[in-house]
């Protein structure tokens, strides 16, 4: 994410299998920089916006060829 010309927060990055930091995944602390909000329903800032359907990709892109 850009601001100023500057790059935010980032680069976020953590490594497979390690567990998230207490501020969230880094894709849940970058959605909040222009706004999203995690409400009681929603498991992450991710979820909260929409795109949470498509989480998994074996849910949504078909058989594996």
């Amino acid at each position: 994410m850009w601001d100023a010309g500057a790059l935010v927060p980032g680069p976020l990055h953590t490594a497979e299998g390690e567990p998230f930091p207490a501020e969230g995944s880094p894709l849940s602390q970058a959605l909040r920089r222009p706004g999203a909000v995690r409400d009681a329903e929603s498991f992450d800032e991710f979820a909260a916006v929409g795109p949470g359907r498509h989480r998994h990709t074996r849910g949504w892109a078909g058989p594996a060829r």
